[in-house]
């Protein structure tokens, strides 16, 4: 465990670096056009090519030793902010750059996900998978509070380099971090892994590229989990984007009920993690995850969509934010149960890559309405702000209905679950 603590020292660092850097590019990029379907298409790069990356990083991640993986997906990331330096003193060149710069972010996500993973399944005990990956979402939900904040006052107090100078500096403390393990720690990984170096042949790397969609299909828990968490993520990928809409249409004080409720969404977030971070029953995860559907959904995503009063509207923000790091948290636990530590990299990987797969299309989707939130011309019908109200409501909660319509179908009367819910 002491290990463990080391390392999520410097991948929390190392995230909060990112997480400054990300907010920065996005600022950048609202300053040079003012157009929110340019942050939609940022995002989109990020996911796209993390989604598309996540099969091959399965398979080199079960091949390849942990802390090799750990370096490997750092180093990547740190490629693209690398591209950023380098083109930040020529304006004209720097947003094609901010581009490269979340392709290599997609990928480095795809490679450090499921090696993060894989190595505190490991160095980890069973009891306690919760209790960690609830600690492992609190640095995700602290940095996404104050990378953004601390990247505010720093970009405009001095410049987008000084940004990038802090993200270079956590990278190097993360990948310390790394190069200090107990070097016989690493090997009785790899002996427990039993990762093979021997050279695959073609026919070989496409069976195990298909591996992990093989083993989710073929196991029927596996398959309604991953399905449920998918249309989840649909759901809840629309919500950020049509927030302002909502704010927009319904109250007169703009501007700081929107920052009340995105400052609810962040403390829902910490909230929910840590939670996770201390508590540690984990001995029937699904049920958890269908009580935090729950709450996200109904409470959060649901009073959103309807309500028009402003406290309502932060609750609501607060509980779908909630639900986020306690979803993740178990279903992490969930899998690193299920899925023997050899085959976690591609199993882990694909079912990450199904997971996501509609978010960069609802981004982009929900993004245009966004940025059309006078007027949206939608075939014969004209919809105006007031309007807009109404619809991203309605966007929002038939997601939440559709979601919470599988997981009854998918799980009612189904034995299978019934030592895992």
């Amino acid at each position: 465990m002491k290990q463990f603590w080391v390392v999520w020292f410097g991948q929390t660092l190392s995230l909060l670096g990112s997480q400054m850097t990300q907010f920065a590019l996005i600022v950048t990029i609202t300053r040079s056009t003012g157009n929110v379907t340019d942050i939609g298409w940022m995002i989109a790069l990020v996911f796209l090519p993390m989604i598309i990356t996540y099969p091959f990083a399965g398979l080199v991640i079960d091949r390849m030793p942990i802390r090799t993986a750990l370096i490997f997906s750092d180093s990547i990331g740190a490629l693209g902010t690398l591209v950023i330096a380098l083109f930040i003193r020529k304006p004209d060149m720097l947003p094609n750059a901010i581009k490269i710069a979340m392709v290599f972010s997609g990928i480095s996500q795809a490679f450090h996900a499921p090696a993060y993973t894989v190595f505190t399944s490991h160095i980890v005990p069973s009891h306690s998978l919760t209790r960690i990956n609830g600690m492992k979402s609190l640095s995700r939900e602290g940095s996404n509070i104050i990378g953004p904040a601390v990247g505010g006052v720093i970009l405009f107090a001095t410049s987008l380099w000084a940004i990038v100078s802090i993200d270079f500096f956590s990278f190097f403390v993360a990948i310390t971090t790394l190069l200090i393990m107990d070097s016989n720690e690493v090997r009785d990984f790899e002996r427990i892994r039993k990762s093979s170096k021997k050279a695959l042949t073609i026919t070989e790397i496409f069976q195990n590229l298909l591996y992990g969609f093989r083993r989710i299909f073929g196991e029927k828990r596996l398959l309604h989990v991953q399905l449920f968490l998918l249309v989840g993520n649909l759901a809840a990928a629309f919500t950020p984007f049509l927030l302002p809409g909502l704010v927009l249409s319904r109250f007169s004080v703009r501007d700081s009920t929107l920052g009340l409720i995105q400052g609810a969404i962040g403390i829902g977030g910490a909230s929910g993690a840590l939670l996770m971070a201390i508590s540690n029953n984990s001995k029937k995860p699904l049920y958890g995850i269908g009580i935090a559907m729950a709450i996200s959904g109904f409470l959060g995503m649901g009073t959103l969509a309807i309500v028009r009063n402003i406290n309502l509207m932060v609750m609501g923000a607060f509980f779908f934010a909630v639900g986020t790091p306690i979803v993740n948290s178990l279903n992490q636990t969930f899998w690193q149960r299920v899925v023997p530590l050899n085959e976690q990299g591609k199993v882990i990987s694909t079912k990450s890559m199904m997971a996501l797969f509609t978010v960069p299309l609802s981004t982009i989707v929900a993004s245009k309405i966004a940025d059309r939130a006078s007027t949206i011309y939608i075939g014969l019908f004209v919809i105006d702000s007031h309007s807009l109200s109404y619809l991203s409501g309605a966007i929002i909660l038939l997601s939440t209905g559709i979601m919470f319509s599988y997981w009854r179908m998918s799980t009612y009367g189904k034995r299978q679950y019934s030592d895992i819910l």
